[in-house]
C-alpha cells in the first residue's frame, strides 16, 4: 500500500527528464522524508523491473529529442525490443516509428506551427464564448483587437496582417 501511494503521488517525476532532475538540492517529500529528487525516482523505479526498462527507454527517447539528434532516435527505436516494455509503451513506439519521417523533419527544422494553431484556439474560443457575431467584420474587428493586429493593404492589393507594435515600420515591396 506504501508503494502505490509513492507511486500515485509522485508518478510526475517519471515523466521529468533525467538532466532537469536536482542531484545537489534535498527536498522534503513526505512520503520519503528528505532525500533528493534523485533517490525518490531510483526508490520508485526499484518498486519494478518492467517500470525501470520503460523509464530507460523513455528517457533515452527524451534524451535523443532533447538534442535533435535523429539518428539517436532512430538507432532506438529500432533496437528496443518490444517485448521487454509495456503494452503502452508498446504502441507509443510502434506510433513514433509510424510518424518518423514527420518527427526527422520537426528535429531538422527550427519551425512550428504551434503559434498558429494557439491563435486559432483562440478564435475558436472567442466564436464559442460570442455565440455568433452579427456581421462577419464586426467578428473580424475583435479577432484584430484581441491580438492586436493592424491590416495593412500594400500596393500589390495584398493584405498583410501585422502586430500593433510594427505599425510604423516600413513594409518592403516584393
Amino acid at each position: 500500500m506504501k508503494k502505490y501511494r509513492r507511486l500515485k503521488r509522485y508518478w510526475r517525476l517519471l515523466l521529468k527528464y533525467k538532466g532537469d532532475l536536482s542531484y545537489t538540492e534535498y527536498k522534503y517529500y513526505r512520503l520519503f522524508g528528505q532525500r533528493l529528487e534523485v533517490n525518490v525516482v531510483e526508490e520508485l523505479l526499484s518498486y519494478d523491473a518492467n517500470l525501470k526498462v520503460n523509464y530507460n527507454l523513455y528517457q533515452s527517447l527524451l534524451e535523443s529529442i532533447k538534442e535533435k539528434d535523429f539518428k539517436a532516435f532512430e538507432n532506438i527505436l529500432s533496437t528496443v525490443n518490444l517485448n521487454t516494455v509495456s503494452r503502452y509503451m508498446r504502441t507509443s513506439v510502434k506510433t513514433l516509428k509510424k510518424h518518423l519521417p514527420f518527427i526527422e523533419n520537426s528535429l531538422s527544422y527550427p519551425y512550428s506551427n504551434g503559434r498558429i494553431e494557439g491563435i486559432n484556439n483562440k478564435i475558436k474560443v472567442l466564436n464559442r464564448v460570442a455565440y455568433g457575431y452579427r456581421n462577419f467584420n464586426n467578428f473580424k474587428s475583435r479577432i484584430m483587437l484581441h491580438f492586436k493586429l493592424k491590416a495593412i493593404i500594400s500596393q500589390q492589393k495584398n493584405l498583410f496582417i501585422l502586430p500593433l507594435k510594427w505599425q510604423d515600420k516600413q513594409i518592403p515591396n516584393h
